[in-house]
């Protein structure tokens, strides 16, 4: 099976040159399109979400034209390597910094998110920095002298591509998990919208797992051409599916869950405690000492509610809304 440095020199058969085109081609339309929702709909554009998706949708282009010059022989071999290895950096760390940017929403567990933050950085350092360096190496040295990266890349390009399945995996599955226990309060007057959206984390997680070993396929079998080149357009279908997925949890968590009059259940059904908690919300403000439970009470200077239901996450925001701290129920036997 030839190496890497071969498949460049032998040239590709017209039927790969087509398919890197097509592959391309699909890609920049999904991150124009990406790149257009966002910068129409995203209120706020100082956040770690709305940059992360920015770094990984550049990095998607920069690295599916540099790929596609180099292979179409187009471009200088060496420079569009470096650029391809700078795209990839973008693309496949800055795809993993959108799904952890959003983790707080459905989990309120600073330890998980933490975790998955150092899960990301050791990928970073110890599998995609060494492959990096081992490609631009492999592509560096002249092909009639004795080559010292060849071995050390094509090891590296396996694992480095099993380690971000295993990770992306990881991540949207967390998704699911903590979305599924930490909802279930607002089930009780939500259920439609957060079965709907559980439906739709649940296809971002098979999305993402099957799009990766579809990619792991790829390169397992040896089509080196075209795993590079379905790579940009592979990554452009789950930043575009995440971006979906998690505008509509942020609009779930904006949106005040004690609702009743969009709810399936009446007010009288919920009784005076619904009423009063609708009094309660619109009397609290930020930072003073209001109803919410202790352990979810935030305090943002100058900003509005709005933002502290955003910032509780799904988690919080349940506990807060639907299931009375220990202190008040404790409290309200005492003065029963």
């Amino acid at each position: 099976m030839p190496n890497e440095k071969e498949t460049i020199a032998q040239g590709n058969p017209p039927a790969v040159n087509v398919a890197i085109g097509c592959f391309f081609s699909v890609a920049c339309y999904n991150i124009i399109e990406i790149l257009f929702l966002m910068f129409t709909t995203f209120r706020h554009k100082n956040t770690l979400y709305f940059r992360s998706m920015l770094v990984a949708s550049i990095g998607i282009l920069l690295q599916g034209s540099s790929a596609s010059l180099r292979l179409l022989k187009l471009a200088p071999n060496l420079p569009m390597a470096i650029t391809a290895s700078l795209g990839w950096w973008m693309m496949t760390t800055g795809q993993s910094i959108v799904l952890y940017s959003r983790l707080h929403l459905v989990t309120s567990s600073p330890c998980k998110s933490r975790w998955i933050l150092v899960m990301i950085a050791t990928t970073f350092f110890t599998l995609q920095l060494p492959t990096t360096i081992t490609f631009i190496g492999v592509n560096a040295t002249p092909i009639n002298h004795p080559d010292m990266f060849t071995h050390a890349f094509d090891v590296f390009k396996v694992i480095q591509l099993a380690a971000f399945t295993l990770q992306e995996s990881i991540i949207s599955g967390l998704y699911v998990y903590e979305f599924n226990v930490t909802s279930k309060p607002i089930r009780i007057i939500r259920e439609n919208k957060v079965r709907n959206l559980l439906r739709q984390m649940i296809g971002l997680f098979a999305v993402i797992v099957g799009l990766d070993v579809a990619l792991m396929a790829t390169e397992y079998t040896g089509h080196f051409q075209i795993q590079t080149t379905l790579k940009p357009l592979v990554y452009s279908v789950k930043l575009k599916v995440e971006l979906f997925v998690l505008n509509n949890l942020v609009n779930l968590v904006r949106t005040p869950s004690c609702c009743c009059w969009n709810s399936t259940i009446s007010r009288s059904t919920l009784g005076q405690g619904c009423n009063d908690e609708i009094s309660n919300r619109k009397a609290d403000t930020p930072g003073q000492n209001t109803r919410w439970p202790s352990m979810y009470r935030k305090s943002f200077p100058g900003r509005g509610a709005q933002t502290d239901i955003e910032a509780w996450g799904v988690d919080g925001f349940s506990r807060a809304t639907l299931v009375p701290s220990e202190a008040t129920t404790r409290s309200s036997r005492v003065s029963v």
